[in-house]
């Protein structure tokens, strides 16, 4: 996922995080958004949800959690952009 959003066109700002969550040691990626790192894990329910309510823990040596504050989207948000990708499709 992190080559995906790192390439030439989107060029974003984003890395792998290592640490734990309930399923054991894992790893999930954080995209810098306005100075504000939104971390995504593809296993969970959706993007951009906050991970440390859900005990997504990031190892000491990870620099991004600690550069960056951590952000998340509420449940209206999410709702509205997954409107917006539906209104997309039927395009």
């Amino acid at each position: 996922m992190q080559s995906l959003l790192n390439n030439q066109y989107l060029r974003s700002d984003t890395a792998t995080i290592n640490g734990t969550c309930p399923l054991g040691n894992h790893v999930w990626v954080g995209t810098v958004i306005d100075d504000k790192l939104f971390q995504t894990c593809l296993t969970m329910a959706g993007p951009f949800k906050d991970l440390q309510a859900r005990n997504y823990i990031a190892y000491d040596n990870e620099a991004y959690p600690k550069l960056y504050a951590s952000s998340s989207l509420n449940n209206e948000e999410l709702l509205q952009i997954q409107s917006h990708i539906k209104r997309l499709r039927k395009k």
